[in-house]
């Protein structure tokens, strides 16, 4: 079972995100019914070796794209510092 197109629909969103279920490739009825309603981006699922850029490409489809390379740094930070205490 997919999403509920009535129920995004009365949402009337601006964007929908969503992961791979979503994309073109893997159901294109789908895809064009949920493009119909708004603009539809997805995300593979399981691409964690992109986490990053799909992080900054989110920010920009928000207007935010600064916003998402602070919060990679402020992760990267925390990561160091937490390699640091495990030493």
């Amino acid at each position: 079972a997919g999403p509920n197109l009535e129920g995004v629909l009365a949402l009337q969103p601006d964007l929908i995100v969503g992961w791979d279920n979503l994309g073109r490739n893997a159901d294109p009825l789908l895809y064009e019914q949920m493009n119909r309603i708004a603009p539809t981006v997805s995300f593979l699922a399981g691409s964690s070796a992109f986490w990053q850029q799909g992080l900054v490409d989110l920010a920009e489809m928000l207007g935010m794209p600064e916003r998402g390379e602070e919060l990679i740094a402020t992760y990267n930070r925390q990561v160091a510092g937490l390699r640091e205490e495990i030493k």
